[in-house]
């Protein structure tokens, strides 16, 4: 706002839409940029123990699978994901991405087949090249969740990141978890 001042003072009965143009004609930057610190951090790799994050989520998922014994064709019946997400900002959103990363992971491990050449090159690099996930793909019943009253104080707004960070990495003191 400081920086359109020159332009509402030049044009005090203009419109927004006028200043922003004006400024952006004299190519005056009207970006602004933040930065959020995570604070009371410390994670110990070694010990597989503190905190290195504020907004790990975590979560629970079961699928039913159909397996045809001798082609090896299968179908996913059903999958039933819980997910924590601390209090969701949109739940629309997160429950979108959690589906997006369910289909995305059963695609990579699944789905495709990574082929390196001789010297180690990716020879699978693109949709033309390997199997992508498609609609036949997801699962008969996909249900889920998002669990409630978990809410995270030390984040913005209570909320956790969606989908979750990698499991092997905990973010309590307890690393037996």
């Amino acid at each position: 706002m400081e920086r359109l001042l020159p332009y509402k003072a030049g044009n005090p009965d203009g419109k927004w839409e006028d200043w922003i143009s004006a400024a952006y004609y004299d190519q005056t930057n009207l970006s602004a940029v933040g930065f959020y610190k995570n604070t009371e951090l410390g994670y110990d790799f070694a010990t597989n123990s503190g905190r290195h994050a504020h907004y790990t989520s975590y979560g629970a998922a079961v699928s039913e699978v159909e397996v045809d014994c001798l082609t090896g064709d299968h179908s996913v019946l059903g999958t039933w994901i819980v997910m924590d997400v601390g209090e969701s900002l949109n739940p629309a959103i997160d429950v979108g991405q959690i589906e997006g990363a369910f289909i995305q992971g059963y695609g990579l491990f699944v789905l495709e087949e990574l082929l390196h050449s001789p010297n180690g090159s990716l020879l699978t690099k693109g949709p033309s090249t390997y199997k992508i996930p498609t609609m036949n793909d997801i699962p008969r019943e996909f249900h889920v969740a998002i669990l409630r009253g978990s809410s995270n104080p030390r984040a913005v707004y209570s909320s956790k990141v969606s989908p979750p960070l990698p499991p092997f990495v905990s973010t309590e003191n307890n690393p037996k978890k």
